[in-house]
């Protein structure tokens, strides 16, 4: 009895470490408040559309920066 007693404590006994604490970075998504620039609108002609899409992307862009 005492034999089997002594195993078990040997066996359990690589369990009785100490707990390690791990720290890691935790990203958590928050809302961002921004005053969106205005859609630009549609037109007939396609260079003109293309610089307002252009202009749209760099004022949304700049925007967002104050997010990061």
């Amino acid at each position: 009895m005492g034999r089997i007693m002594l195993i078990g404590l040997l066996l359990l006994g690589g369990c009785a470490t100490r707990e390690r604490v791990v720290y890691q970075e935790l990203y958590i998504p928050v809302k961002c408040k921004i005053d969106a620039p205005i859609r630009p609108i549609p037109q007939t002609d396609t260079v003109l559309m293309a610089m307002d899409v252009i202009d749209y992307a760099k004022a949304l862009e700049i925007a967002l920066r104050a997010c990061l």
